[in-house]
């Protein structure tokens, strides 16, 4: 008997660990469908982007967009190699700058990738039904200028 104050340090110990163990599987649990809903957010606003898309056709066979377009976006963020000042060899004073511009590519629902407007009507066209940025209806119909 003079061990069982060990077992019962030992159980307290064990009951201890398996609370943690509960914290952690529930706060992993919690953190999984925190996961879950932002990924299915994420498909919803896609898939309603997606269906922007399809209020683009190519004005002659009908065909929908299914190619979001792209825009270039440009910022600015703290240029890492910067110096405030130096001197030249002439003893003039060049200023590096302090600011880097970067530029990425992003998807833009807002207009098709894969039509482009003629240039003589501005109404969307697909590749086959555009030459030279003119749609096959304005070049049978002679408008050229």
């Amino acid at each position: 008997m003079t061990d069982d104050w060990k077992r019962k340090v030992d159980e307290r110990y064990q009951q201890e660990e398996r609370r943690r163990a509960q914290e952690l599987e529930e706060a992993k649990r919690r953190q999984d469908e925190q996961h879950a809903r932002e990924q299915a957010q994420r498909d919803a606003e896609l898939a309603k982007k997606v269906k922007q898309l399809g209020k683009f056709k190519c004005h002659i066979c009908g065909k929908v967009s299914t190619v979001p377009g792209s825009e270039t976006v440009s910022y600015e963020e703290p240029n890492p190699r910067s110096t405030t000042a130096m001197q030249n060899a002439d003893g003039d004073w060049l200023y590096d700058d302090r600011y880097v511009t970067r530029s990425s590519e992003q998807d833009d629902y807002s207009q098709p990738g894969d039509l482009q407007k003629c240039s003589k009507c501005g109404k969307w066209t697909c590749a086959e039904h555009l030459y030279r940025d003119i749609c096959k209806n304005c070049a049978e119909k002679g408008r050229f200028g």
